[in-house]
């Protein structure tokens, strides 16, 4: 008799499709953490990445306005050094009338230009500049850059004691004049200016503007020096700079006028013109 044949072996479907599942959800939760972890890089990178530019960026643009307001101050200076120059041409003049014959006629045009001398342009560079550096110190240190900041820290010194001697000297004119006018009788001349020029001190101040307008001219020369060392440190050309510097020194146009003190000046008061002066002192003081 014939054998019956085994029946065929059949597959479980349901645990088939439980182990297909299973594997599936596994990949999609791989791909799926993958895919997370990627993009949780990518954002934290790029943001890294981002703010890292941008730090330079600020670096940058600091070292930019501390090596312009450097620049601007040597500016400063050449400005200073042409003034002085035609003041010094003016005392030449002055100092070679012949001190017997200050109050003739003939001489009296030349005195009537001493005001012109003492006349001096203001020096008062922006320290906004040097206030972010110092500021930014700590940053610089991080990055190693010392010599930098050290080199920066003389660029200032520097600038700041030119200033403060430049006002001195400056103030010493004023303070001159006013000795002579608070006691006149002290001096020879029959005149304002005629006194001044009698002053042996005061005609020795005038003296003094040529070389001053030398010197002037020299410190920007020493200041552009310091600064060509900054720029080197920080691979910044002098090409770049000077750009910099002229457009920051460029002005909004408006269509309105500069306003103008003389609009603003109103007529003294009267004092006829208030009726009852007691009323009005009592009506202030409520």
């Amino acid at each position: 008799m014939n054998e019956i044949p085994n029946p065929p072996e059949v597959t479980n479907v349901t645990q088939n499709s439980s182990k297909i599942g299973k594997n599936n959800m596994w990949k999609n939760l791989l791909w799926t953490f993958l895919g997370t972890t990627i993009s949780i890089l990518l954002t934290f990178g790029t943001g890294q990445l981002v703010q890292i530019h941008r730090k330079a960026n600020d670096r940058k643009m600091t070292v930019m306005m501390v090596l312009g307001n450097i620049e601007k101050f040597a500016q400063n200076l050449e400005s200073l050094s042409t003034d002085l120059q035609w003041r010094d041409t003016l005392s030449t003049l002055l100092l070679n009338v012949p001190i017997d014959s200050l109050d003739q006629p003939e001489y009296q045009p030349y005195l009537e230009a001493t005001y012109l001398v003492s006349g001096f342009i203001v020096i008062n560079h922006d320290k906004t500049a040097e206030g972010i550096f110092s500021n930014s110190i700590e940053t610089w240190k991080n990055m190693g850059n010392f010599g930098f900041i050290d080199n920066v820290g003389k660029c200032f010194a520097s600038m700041n004691t030119i200033e403060d001697d430049y006002n001195n000297y400056a103030r010493h004119f004023g303070e001159m004049q006013q000795r002579i006018m608070q006691t006149p009788d002290a001096y020879e001349g029959a005149s304002e200016y005629s006194k001044y020029l009698h002053d042996p001190e005061y005609r020795d101040a005038l003296s003094t503007l040529h070389k001053r307008s030398c010197y002037y001219r020299y410190l920007a020369s020493f200041i552009r020096y310091l600064n060509k060392i900054n720029m080197k440190m920080t691979d910044i050309s002098e090409e770049e700079l000077l750009q910099f510097v002229k457009e920051s020194d460029v002005r909004t146009e408006l269509e309105d006028d500069v306003p103008s003190q003389l609009d603003f000046i109103t007529p003294n008061v009267d004092p006829e013109s208030i009726k009852e002066p007691l009323k009005w002192i009592k009506e202030q003081s409520i």
